[in-house]
This record gives structure tokens, C-alpha cells and sequence, in this order.
């Protein structure tokens, strides 16, 4: 089997080790600035404790993918575990193991190779500089008589062009016996379309690291607990898999008496999830970002153009593409998919963000969010989001003008349960009242027409009495409805 040279990039600078290996460079003046030693706990595998659930297929598939290619490309969000899965497929590998880790410090190029070189520990020296450094790792594993495997955990760190050119020259060229795994948040600007289509690339994608429900069930277990198969799925949808969300979530079943439904964390109100959602996905990025983020989470999907009507800012695409390529909690609709969406998580967190930091702001984007939804001829996402907004003069007019064209030509279903929160007095007015006591009847619900309209000012007296009135409107809700059969036929 390979031996092992496993890097991972860090947070944390780790102090240099006394003893120093000199680089092979003439100009002694260089010499000790390029060449930093890398500290032995940058050269150590994860410890961790051991996983609750055991993850032997996707264990398997990073053997089968390290055997079969020169380069493997793992990625996934923030606290999905991949670190974790890696440091323990190297704990069971047989051969000697090495483990690197780097940080957002080792953008400077001299220092990211000293910290390749130390981590690989060949017999021959390695210059610091390039295209020397490169040429002469592929040399020496070329020669080697044992196959390395070099892993590159959080890389996703490492942004200076000269330092992913090094990285970069040693997956286009690598020798025989080096294998490469780059682990990381999302995947690094190098020439991986190459790789791909020469078939000398493997991926381990975020979606493999959601957990199934098996695997919920199996970490309930582990932690004494037994959920309903309703609490499960409940458990399943909210944090969609997110290794990082169960593993939160089952902390706090386990410590209090308690419903996923009720859990602190699915209203974005839990203290330490929300410190984890804001030290390891948001601080990354630049406070503009994460205003958008804010803002449009007042909605469950978002394009660019509706993003940019809730946010002003000039390129909400470019953001948006951005958050779902890094691995970011956002990702698109594949249905549509210039759409996107958030975590449900990331989003709860978003929105009791907005409601502490800027309250006045929910109600006037929602009244955004519903203005483009009625421009859109979107009348049931227009009308929850305009009664969110607390906008009766705007539900009315939704109402009025784009729900009953809708009801005639898709029937009620996307509707019904969206008028059921329409405020008494606003349904109250005769346009809002006969369109809900449609959607209603439409639905199957006579007795509910039955009261809309009932409520609807002067009904009652006009009919005279109840039973011809309620016969009346019956009729009235029976003729609308016979006229959405013949919309629907006729298209």
C-alpha cells in the first residue's frame, strides 16, 4: 500500500522546529528566510474522537478514487466532516502516515513548499523556488521505491497565485508513485477541467457526506435517543443531513426533554450554533455578502434579479454563484437553476438575524418580495409575502388582480392554505371575499365559502334569508368554478 503524506491547511501558525534543513539554493542570504521548518503539529493527523457512525462506504470509495486516479478532489461545507472521514482513513492505512496542515498563512509561496518538502521528507534536497521545486519532488518520486499519497486538507486556504501554481504543476505532472487528494471546502483554481477529461480525476462531492436516515438513526442511538419516524424525517428536512446540524441537534435532544420541532437552533435563535454559522460560514466573507444574505432570506428561493430588487447590490449573480461554488450553504434549484436557495439552518440563523439587527427592514422587504412576485404573475408567493409584510391595501390588490386569473386556470392547490391567514377584515371586502370563497369551493370546502361570504358586508340582508343566500352563493362559487373547466379545456 502507498505511503501516506497527508497535509491539512490550519487556522492556527505553528511554531517552527529548532532544527533546520537548508535549501539547496546558492545565495546564503536567501537561504534562511526560504527556508522555514514546518512545526511538528502541522505534520500530525487529526486526533478526533471516534465517529459515532461508522462511514465504511464512503471510506471505501476515497480508497477505491486514491487507487484509480492521480488526483482526488474532496470538498464539502463547513463541519460536514470530511477532515474527520480523511484522518481516519489514514489511521487505517497500514503505512507510515504523514500529516500536514497549513494555514491562510502559507499563501507565501516559500513557506507552503518547505511545507510540502518537510511533509513528503525526501532523501534529496528540494529547492524553495520554482520551476525548481516542483521539477525536483517529481524527480525524487519518480525514483521513489514506495508510492506517496499527498493530501491537501483545506486548501480552499490557499488563494496566492505563485502558491497555487506549485500545487497546481504537481497535478498536471505527477510522477508514478504520488498520489494527490485535495480536501477542502470547494475545489481550487487550478486546471482541473484538464484532469476531468483525461480521466485522471476523482471527486468526493458535498452530497455524499449528508447523511442518510439510517445514518441519523444510527447517531440517535449513539447518544440514547429513539425519535418517532415523523421526529426523524422532521430531523432529516431541517438540517437536510448536515453532519455539523445533527450532530447539534442530537446535543441538545440528548440534554432536554424536547421535539426537533422546538429546538432553539430551527428558529436561528440557538446561541452556539449561531456562533458556529458566524465564525466558520459568514466571517468569510466581506460584510456586503453578508448583508445579502440577510436580506434575502426573507424569501425561501431567490434569483439574481429578485435579489437585486431586495438588495441593491450591483451584481447579486455574481454573489450568489459565488456562495453556491465555495461550498457556502446556498446552493441552486436544479430544477431552475438560476434560482438558489439556503440552508434551512443557515437561513433560520439569517432571519433571527434580521428581525434583532434590523426589524424595520423585515416588513419593507417583504413588501419588496411581494411587489416582484405580483409583477411576476406569482400570486400566492405575492400574497404570503405580502401579508408578512402586514399590507392590506397590497393583499387586496393581489388578490383582486392576479389570484382569481390563477385559480380559473391552476385551480386552488398552491392558494388554499395561503388564505387561510388573510386577516378577517381584509377578506371582508367584496373583491377579496368571493375570490377567497372561491379558492375555497374550488378546494372542496363549501363550509368555508360558506362563511367568507357570509361575512362579506350586506350578504346576509340582501338575501333575505339565510338558506336561499347560502344557496345563492353556492351557485355564484358553482359558476366560477364550472368557468376554470372551461379555461381549462379551452387551453
Amino acid at each position: 500500500m502507498p505511503v501516506l503524506a497527508v497535509m491539512r491547511f490550519d487556522h492556527a501558525i505553528c511554531p517552527r522546529n529548532s532544527i533546520g534543513r537548508q535549501s539547496a539554493m546558492s545565495d546564503s542570504s536567501e537561504c534562511e528566510p526560504s527556508s522555514p521548518e514546518t512545526g511538528q503539529a502541522k505534520l500530525r493527523v487529526p486526533t478526533a474522537a471516534t465517529p459515532l457512525v461508522p462511514r465504511r462506504e464512503l471510506l471505501s470509495t476515497v480508497d477505491d478514487h486514491v487507487s484509480s486516479a492521480p488526483v482526488t478532489v474532496v470538498t464539502g461545507p463547513a463541519g460536514c466532516g470530511k477532515t474527520t472521514l480523511l484522518a481516519e482513513w489514514a489511521r487505517h492505512r497500514d503505512d507510515r502516515v504523514a500529516w500536514l496542515t497549513l494555514d491562510e498563512h502559507d499563501n507565501e509561496p516559500v513557506r507552503l513548499r518547505a511545507a510540502v518538502r518537510d511533509a513528503l521528507a525526501p532523501a534529496d534536497e528540494i529547492p524553495l523556488t520554482e520551476p525548481g521545486f516542483s521539477s525536483a519532488v517529481i524527480a525524487a518520486f519518480d525514483q521513489a521505491p514506495t508510492s506517496v499519497c499527498l493530501v491537501l486538507d483545506n486548501v480552499h486556504e490557499i488563494r496566492d497565485s505563485e502558491a497555487l501554481a506549485s500545487i497546481d504543476l504537481l497535478t498536471r505532472r505527477p510522477p508514478d508513485r504520488l498520489r494527490l487528494v485535495l480536501l477542502g471546502r470547494f475545489p481550487p483554481p487550478l486546471h482541473l477541467g484538464r484532469l476531468h477529461l483525461e480521466g485522471r480525476l476523482r471527486e468526493v462531492l458535498p452530497r455524499e457526506f449528508s447523511f442518510s436516515r439510517t445514518e441519523t438513526e444510527a447517531l440517535l442511538a449513539a447518544h440514547g435517543l429513539q425519535l418517532s419516524p415523523d421526529d426523524v424525517d422532521l430531523l432529516l428536512s431541517r438540517t437536510e443531513g448536515w453532519i455539523g446540524g445533527l450532530r447539534f441537534a442530537v446535543m441538545r435532544l440528548a440534554t432536554a426533554s424536547t421535539r426537533p420541532d422546538d429546538l432553539l437552533m430551527f428558529a436561528g435563535l440557538d446561541q452556539v450554533v449561531s456562533r458556529y454559522l458566524g465564525e466558520e460560514v459568514l466571517a468569510r466573507h466581506p460584510q456586503r455578502v453578508r448583508d445579502l444574505l440577510v436580506a434575502t432570506s426573507v424569501c425561501d428561493t431567490v434569483s439574481a434579479e429578485l435579489a437585486g430588487a431586495l438588495t441593491r447590490h450591483p451584481s447579486p449573480g455574481v454573489v450568489l454563484d459565488a456562495l453556491e461554488r465555495t461550498n457556502s450553504f446556498v446552493s441552486r434549484l436544479e430544477a431552475a437553476p438560476e434560482w438558489y436557495r439556503c440552508h434551512p439552518v443557515l437561513r433560520a440563523h439569517l432571519s433571527a438575524e434580521l428581525r434583532r439587527s434590523r426589524p424595520a427592514d423585515e416588513m419593507s422587504l417583504n413588501k419588496t418580495a411581494a411587489h416582484w412576485y405580483h409583477h411576476h404573475d406569482e400570486p400566492a408567493v405575492a400574497l404570503r409575502h405580502a401579508l408578512r409584510a402586514g399590507d392590506d391595501q397590497l393583499t387586496a390588490e393581489i388578490v383582486e388582480h392576479s389570484v382569481l386569473p390563477e385559480v380559473l386556470r391552476e385551480g386552488s392547490g398552491r392558494l388554499r392554505a395561503v388564505f387561510d391567514a388573510v386577516p378577517g377584515h381584509v377578506l371582508a371586502r367584496p373583491q377579496v371575499g368571493v375570490v377567497a370563497a372561491l379558492v375555497a369551493m374550488d378546494a372542496g370546502d363549501v363550509a368555508a365559502a360558506d362563511r367568507v361570504l357570509t361575512g362579506l358586508g350586506g350578504e346576509r340582508s340582501r338575501c333575505g334569508r339565510t338558506g336561499s343566500g347560502c344557496c345563492m352563493r353556492r351557485r355564484c362559487c358553482a359558476a366560477a368554478v364550472s368557468t376554470r373547466g372551461r379555461v381549462r379545456r379551452c387551453g
